[in-house]
């Protein structure tokens, strides 16, 4: 899946938008509760499938760093938000394949955020999406 950036994000009932204006409180009390978002465009017949778990994740070179250390996190049965700028799609390709050949990294689902600058091209959006793909 990818996360579109800056789309609507409600409370799961949808009685209320969430935005970069609330406090941290009532985002982490939403977030507790669970959120409908809907910049979330499934990449393949599996991503359109419903799924639910604990959202985990972040930045996808802090997260790889962790692998083969005591520190690497547990990613079974939770949902796996990875986003990343400043990184060539070759080497968003190479960490990403490091991550499908790591023996415990079986997520219920990874939801990819964005990867490219905020004025790149659409044939660089593009290559980033081929390679997510």
């Amino acid at each position: 899946m990818v996360a579109s950036y800056n789309k609507e994000m409600h409370e799961i009932d949808n009685s209320k938008k969430l935005s970069m204006n609330n406090s941290l409180n009532e985002v982490f009390e939403a977030l507790s509760h669970g959120v409908n978002y809907t910049g979330i465009e499934p990449m393949n017949r599996q991503a359109a499938k419903t799924v639910s778990g604990k959202l985990d994740g972040g930045n996808l070179t802090l997260v790889q760093s962790l692998f083969s250390t005591v520190y690497k996190g547990s990613y079974s049965d939770k949902i796996m938000m990875l986003e990343d700028t400043g990184v060539t799609p070759k080497q968003l390709d190479r960490t990403l394949h490091q991550i499908e050949y790591s023996r415990k990294f079986h997520p219920r689902g990874v939801i990819f955020g964005q990867f490219y600058g905020l004025n790149a091209s659409d044939e660089e959006k593009a290559l980033y999406r081929y390679v997510i793909k």
